[in-house]
């Protein structure tokens, strides 16, 4: 269990920290550009590729690498769900790896919710502005 824990650890701080990365750019863009573009017709149009090349290359790909690092580890973390219930809380049975990879889910559940917020407002844009 503890190798599993580390194995999530790594891989969760990896995307943790492109995210971290990445997020600054993407959030500084909606701010420094005119947001909604102005009218120009040029601008709108360099806008919208640039929104599109950081859509591809960066909101999608770490929201898929959210997703499936939740799929690898949810049987697990389903299986120490269903013992908690099946055995109920024991401080004999306390077991400190299990409750980090539960806690590691669920703050995996915040990125995938943060990154698909960002991904919904982007697309919004880009489907307003084909």
């Amino acid at each position: 269990m503890g190798d599993l824990l580390g194995a999530y650890s790594l891989i969760f701080a990896a995307i943790t920290a492109l995210y971290s990365l990445w997020y600054p750019e993407m959030q500084t863009y909606f701010h420094d550009h005119d947001w909604p573009p102005d009218v120009d017709p040029v601008n709108i149009q360099r806008q919208y590729v640039e929104l599109k090349q950081m859509r591809s290359t960066k909101v999608i790909p770490l929201f898929i690498a959210s997703i499936g690092i939740a799929i690898i580890f949810l049987p697990t973390v389903v299986s120490i769900v269903n013992d908690f219930f099946a055995n109920g809380i024991s401080f004999s049975t306390y077991d400190p790896i299990k409750i980090c990879l539960l806690f590691l889910l669920v703050l995996n559940g915040f990125l995938i919710k943060k990154i698909f917020d960002l991904n919904s407002e982007i697309h919004g844009y880009l489907k307003q502005n084909r």
